[in-house]
């Protein structure tokens, strides 16, 4: 990877402003892969964000084929019966923010929706599904194997039409995308009056951040652009012409396992430790031991993860 597939940024994402400091230098920690950057945060809003970033043609070499969150292993859901995907759904954190579809024709879009596990049980739900992906091989298990309606790109390039969906979502999606305000703006478009609106993502206003600075899973260098607190959210979201409802942050406290080996590993190196440490990450089991301290921490606004519900207003 050479310095010409990156790119700077000219101007923060929120407020268009040209003017930030320097937070800390960072680098891809998770995967090695190559590259120089920065968390820098505007000074005018206070958006935290990547710069220099990898340029549009750079940003698939940043996500290996071992990348978690496109990992679909064998998840077959409804194709064994609608009881065993809703079953499925009762352990997904995602499901608990999804409302029952108002009508039998009722539409949600998931934008960075993977293989489509959340789609097919919003599906088995009664939900008529549509998702949105750029990496190829999730969009080909979720086309073949699950028959889910998956778009390969961006959203723009989707075209929806005007007012077509009830439900937009995008679960640790906004901070991944070049223009999170115009991705927005598009959501208002194709999203019908009063329809509803669910994101989450990483919180570095959270205490995780302070504790580990740099070595801070969530920062997922670089593949995450932005770095939302609930304040510079609920800023994208009133300039992209959302009403914010709700912030809750989430009882989940599993970026402290990979923030942990990311740690000892600047010090030492990687060693069985750490191995470990990396893949109690992936390990449903760590939420649900991690339960009472996640939920305490939550009730403090202190967790790591926040989900977002708001409404279009046309």
């Amino acid at each position: 990877m050479t310095i010409q597939l990156l790119e700077r940024v000219e101007k923060c994402y929120i407020c268009g402003s040209g003017q930030s400091k320097l937070l800390m230098p960072v680098r891809d920690c998770w995967y090695g892969l190559p590259g120089e950057f920065n968390i820098v945060q505007c000074t005018d809003c206070g958006l935290i964000y990547l710069n220099p970033r990898p340029k549009p043609e750079a940003i698939s070499f940043y996500y290996p084929k071992t990348y978690a969150p496109h990992q679909h292993a064998g998840y077959e859901g409804s194709r064994n019966g609608k009881i065993k995907a809703i079953i499925k759904s009762l352990f997904d954190i995602r499901s608990h923010y999804l409302p029952p579809p108002g009508s039998p024709d009722a539409r949600l879009l998931e934008i960075g929706c993977s293989y489509g596990g959340f789609l097919d049980q919003a599906r088995a739900k009664g939900w008529e599904v549509y998702g949105v992906e750029i990496a190829d091989e999730p969009v080909k298990y979720g086309r073949e194997f699950l028959g889910l309606n998956i778009h390969h790109g961006i959203l723009e390039s989707a075209r929806f039409p005007d007012d077509f969906f009830d439900l937009a979502t995008g679960w640790m999606v906004l901070e991944h995308l070049p223009d999170p305000l115009e991705t927005l703006q598009e959501v208002g478009r194709i999203t019908k009056a009063g329809g509803q609106v669910a994101f989450s993502v990483p919180n570095i206003g959270s205490w995780e951040f302070r504790l580990f600075g740099p070595n801070w899973f969530a920062l997922e260098v670089p593949r995450h652009f932005s770095h939302f607190t609930s304040s510079s959210i609920g800023q994208l979201f009133t300039r992209s012409g959302l009403k914010l409802e709700k912030i809750y942050y989430q009882k989940n406290i599993s970026n402290i396992p990979a923030s942990m080996a990311l740690t000892i590993e600047k010090q030492y190196g990687q060693n069985m430790l750490t191995k470990s440490l990396r893949n109690i990450y992936h390990l449903n089991v760590f939420n649900k031991l991690s339960f009472p301290i996640a939920a305490m921490m939550s009730w403090f606004k202190m967790t790591g993860r926040i989900t977002v519900i708001g409404r279009v207003i046309k």
